[in-house]
């Protein structure tokens, strides 16, 4: 009997540990992402003209830019729009080569339907398993920088 109370003692501690699941992985290697027009208004509000369908995520890689489609991911056109804790609609885009953490930077072009097309760059640096984006230039704009803001990085567009 003690064997088997120490067994499930044993068990439930390995049970319990928490293991990294993919979305915390995705959150440290995204960028996210407010749209504003000149006027301040949401351009991926829900009554606006922005949305999945007009948008397109592409990634360059070795000088050859390739439309996002991954129809196994969770998120299969490499980005999503959802709501910030001020329930405010943004863009949530993954830094692409952060899965094979094959290089320090990667670059996305993101097209917005009519408001044409745009690049990100992502510095990225990994620890052990864990990668996170550092800095993010937005059309050869610094954006965010990590040694000034401690948070992910999120910053405003206006289009």
């Amino acid at each position: 009997m003690k064997k088997f109370i120490l067994f499930l003692f044993t068990a439930s501690i390995f049970l319990s540990c928490n293991k990294k699941t993919d979305e915390e992985d995705l959150s440290s290697t995204s960028v996210t992402i407010l749209l504003l027009n000149q006027q301040g208004q949401n351009l991926l509000n829900p009554s606006s003209n922005l949305n999945e369908y007009n948008i397109q995520a592409f990634i360059i890689k070795n000088g050859v830019e390739t439309l996002f489609n991954d129809p196994t991911s969770r998120h299969p056109k490499g980005f999503l729009i959802g709501k910030t804790n001020t329930n405010q609609e943004t863009l949530l885009l993954f830094s692409f080569d952060a899965f094979g953490k094959d290089t320090e930077f990667s670059t996305s072009l993101i097209k917005l339907g009519s408001y044409g097309m745009d690049t990100v760059k992502c510095q990225r640096a990994t620890t052990g398993n864990y990668t996170r984006v550092m800095k993010v230039w937005y059309n050869g704009i610094l954006k965010f920088d990590r040694s000034v803001e401690k948070s992910d990085p999120i910053f405003t567009i206006i289009k």
